[in-house]
């Protein structure tokens, strides 16, 4: 983006500004740069910058969302015949489809990438979040993600600033804490993977959706629609098919699930060398009641 002259007021805050493409000014760019320049979006005019609705102070949702990207969950595979893979998770914050009840704020965001998160939010000061942790039930926060995604551990609060995080596991907790108040980067930050056993089947597929809703679907998942064969095809309609009818589960081959790409669970009755990279794969069994 090319901010031909403006700016935002601190940078941080949400905002609304008016942009072209097709530059007159592309026509400078060499043949093979063309497309690119004409890409580039130019900035007419900053048209809003926030207002009481959203502010919070200290930390934006934009901060909030950097300080989550420092925030890993790691494991190591050993590889034959010595060597170690290391695979890793990040989160991601989608907005919620429906506004949560007070005490929470109006900034409240799902976690995705792991079953031990769920939510956070955004206050608009450091004592409208601690005043509301006091208040909510990690156990029963009136605020939910999709009750089908089985967790490791019994829910609680990580609140830091003006930051509230609801989490599964003390562990990821005090990993996201760091995370929180923390800069740059550091072996602290890092949460461990959650048992291996766990089923995360509804857990890939959510994750899934909600990436595609909100336009950061990876083609290489391994629940795109561009498959790479018509059995693979069948196979990702016949898990959201499983989904839909809460029919849906995971057997775990000894691979961690990872969105990273390096190694995920494979479905029942897929030869390993059909596997493809992304997110683990959830199994769809055929309950007897279902056709």
């Amino acid at each position: 983006m090319y901010w031909n002259g403006h700016h935002l007021p601190g940078g941080l805050g949400p905002s609304i500004v008016k942009v072209h493409t097709h530059d007159p000014r592309s026509a400078a760019c060499l043949a093979d740069n063309l497309a690119t320049c004409q890409a580039i979006l130019v900035v007419d005019d900053v048209v809003w910058t926030g207002d009481a609705w959203t502010n919070a102070t200290p930390m934006s949702v934009a901060q909030a969302a950097r300080r989550l990207a420092a925030f890993t969950i790691s494991t190591n595979v050993p590889m034959a015949p010595s060597g170690t893979l290391v695979v890793q998770r990040h989160v991601f914050m989608t907005p919620r489809a429906e506004a949560c009840p007070g005490p929470w704020p109006h900034e409240v965001f799902e976690l995705h990438g792991d079953p031990q998160v769920g939510l956070v939010a955004i206050f608009p000061d450091e004592a409208a979040r601690s005043k509301a942790q006091e208040t909510l039930n990690p156990a029963a926060p009136g605020c939910a993600t999709d009750p089908r995604i089985i967790r490791p551990a019994a829910a609680s609060w990580v609140g830091t600033q003006n930051i509230l995080v609801l989490v599964y596991g003390a562990d990821v907790g005090s990993a996201l804490q760091a995370a929180l108040v923390g800069t740059g980067w550091n072996p602290t930050f890092v949460a461990p993977f959650p048992p291996t056993g766990l089923d995360e089947s509804y857990r890939v597929v959510n994750d899934a959706e909600a990436a595609r809703e909100n336009g950061t679907f990876n083609a290489d998942h391994s629940l795109s629609n561009g498959a790479v064969d018509e059995a693979y095809q069948n196979y990702v309609q016949e898990t959201y098919r499983r989904f839909t009818a809460n029919a849906l589960s995971l057997r775990d081959r000894g691979s961690p699930a990872s969105h990273a790409g390096q190694r995920r669970r494979h479905p029942i009755g897929r030869p390993r060398a059909m596997g493809r990279s992304g997110l683990s794969s959830p199994v769809c069994r055929r309950p007897p009641s279902l056709n």
